[in-house]
């Protein structure tokens, strides 16, 4: 089997294996990783190779990321679970917008820690993502994405999970926008991560004339959700 995979890197210091798929469901104006959001043909490698990788370098951790994931399920599936019979563990980075792919994990116990990208309110949802198809609305994708992040909830005994949003000007930086994500999370034992957009290499373009929101800026705004939601765990992201 071959799979769109930009790059599989490997730490030895830290015994880590990373694994950049091609391909995004999601455009989001503000995503640093432009050239992982297209399926590129040229890229396809063969998973075989990939295994051997994995049996030769012995990682202790394998980072599945891209582009998502979850685009590519059989690829996905098959390291997963060879990652598992190894006792490897393994992080999920995720837009989340495959309720049913994710059911099968966590049916199967596949995955270490989800790492979730919480992108946006439903209000600004299409804004944010570029998600909508001709044959999907974004207004479907959220509720999609809904539907993965209570099956989440509901098996938090079989994973980590850590949820990540971007804060960028002009798209989410509102407090009442990060008000009502926060009522999304509520119910996780979780951490939630702030970061400020990295303007240098945004897919929209228009975003390099933005300026970066400060550290103190997304400071003020995790002070002022834990005073509205105090079980939260926040922390800003560097």
């Amino acid at each position: 089997m071959d799979a769109y995979i930009h790059e599989v890197l490997f730490d030895e210091e830290q015994r880590t294996m990373t694994i950049l798929f091609s391909g995004c469901n999601f455009k989001c104006r503000y995503c640093n990783t432009p050239e992982l959001t297209e399926f590129i043909t040229e890229e396809m490698i063969s998973l075989r190779d990939v295994k051997k990788q994995i049996l030769e370098t012995k990682p202790k951790k394998i980072i599945f990321t891209g582009g998502e994931p979850l685009m590519q399920r059989a690829a996905l599936l098959e390291i997963l679970r060879m990652a598992k019979a190894q006792k490897i563990m393994t992080i999920l980075e995720t837009n989340l917008s495959k309720p049913k792919i994710i059911e099968l994990l966590l049916e199967q116990e596949l995955v270490s820690e989800y790492k979730v990208d919480l992108k946006a309110t439903e209000a600004l949802f299409s804004k944010v993502t570029n998600s909508a198809t001709f044959f999907m609305p974004s207004e479907n994708v959220y509720w999609e994405f809904i539907e993965a992040l209570r099956l989440l909830e509901q098996n938090q005994d079989k994973a980590n999970i850590v949820f990540q949003t971007i804060i960028t000007p002009g798209l989410l930086y509102k407090k009442e926008d990060l008000f009502e994500l926060a009522k999304l999370i509520e119910g996780f034992d979780s951490e939630w991560i702030l970061k400020a957009f990295e303007k240098e290499k945004v897919l929209d373009k228009s975003l390099k004339g933005v300026e970066r929101p400060t550290y103190k800026f997304i400071e003020n705004l995790i002070d002022m959700i834990r005073k509205e939601h105090p079980s939260l765990r926040m922390s800003l992201g560097m």
